[in-house]
C-alpha cells in the first residue's frame, strides 16, 4: 500500500497550481516569445508552446475513448495485483483534498510537464533536422521520439512515491500510454489529462472501497 506524503500539503497544492497558472499564462501570451525572432531560446520556447494543443473537438474520442481505454486498462493491472492502493483517512476534509489533488491538480500539472517536454523534443527534432538539411524518416523520427518518452515515463514515476519496483513500473507505463496518447490525438493535451484523471479517480475509489 503506497502512503501520501502528507509533511507539506499545502505546499504540494501550491506547487501544482503554480504549474498549471504559470503554463496558461505563457500558453495564452506565446505570441510575445514569437516576436522575439532574434532569439533562438524563445524562438523555440514558441514554437514548444504552440505545438501543444488544447481541444475539444470531438468529445467521443478524445474524452470517451481515453475513460474506457484507462479504465480497461487499470482493471487488468487491478486484476492482476499490479496496482498499491493509497493509505488514506476516511475524515471529510482529507477526502476532499485528495480528490481536487489527485482527480484534478495532479493530471494537469504532470500532464503539462510531460506534454510540454514532449513537444519540445517534437520542436527540436524539427529544427535540427531542418537547419542541417538532414532527411530522416518518419519510422527514425518516431523511434527517437519513443526513446525520449520512456526516459520521461521513468522520470515522472520516479518523482512519486514508489514502495515498491512494482509501483514505479507501473507508473511509468502509464506515463508512457499517457505520452502514446498525446502523439496519437496530434499531441492534444487534453486526452492524456482525461486518462491520468481517470486512473487516479479508479485509484481512489479502489482504495475507499478496501479501507469502508
Amino acid at each position: 500500500m503506497d502512503q501520501i506524503n502528507w509533511n507539506s500539503p499545502i505546499l504540494l497544492l501550491i506547487g501544482q497550481v503554480s504549474i498549471i497558472l504559470i503554463f496558461l499564462i505563457l500558453y495564452s501570451r506565446r505570441s510575445l516569445f514569437q516576436n522575439k525572432v532574434k532569439s533562438e531560446f524563445f524562438h523555440l520556447i514558441y514554437e514548444m508552446l504552440n505545438d501543444v494543443k488544447i481541444s475539444l473537438k470531438n468529445p467521443l474520442t478524445t474524452i470517451l475513448f481515453p475513460i474506457i481505454s484507462m479504465a480497461i486498462v487499470f482493471s487488468v493491472a487491478w486484476l492482476l495485483g499490479f496496482i498499491n492502493t493509497i493509505q488514506i483517512s476516511l475524515n471529510l476534509f482529507t477526502s476532499v483534498f485528495i480528490f481536487l489533488l489527485m482527480v484534478i491538480l495532479a493530471p494537469l500539472s504532470e500532464e503539462i510537464e510531460q506534454c510540454l517536454f514532449l513537444s519540445l523534443i517534437f520542436v527540436s527534432m524539427s529544427i535540427i533536422c531542418h537547419k542541417f538539411d538532414k532527411v530522416i524518416t518518419k519510422f527514425q523520427f518516431y523511434s527517437i521520439f519513443l526513446i525520449f518518452l520512456v526516459i520521461d515515463a521513468f522520470f515522472m514515476a520516479f518523482l512519486h512515491n514508489n514502495d515498491t519496483f512494482t509501483s514505479f513500473f507501473v507508473r511509468a507505463v502509464g506515463f508512457i500510454f499517457f505520452g502514446l496518447l498525446y502523439v496519437k490525438y496530434e499531441r492534444n493535451i487534453v486526452p492524456p489529462v482525461i486518462a491520468h484523471a481517470t486512473w487516479n479517480l479508479s485509484l481512489l475509489i479502489i482504495s475507499f472501497y478496501i479501507l469502508s
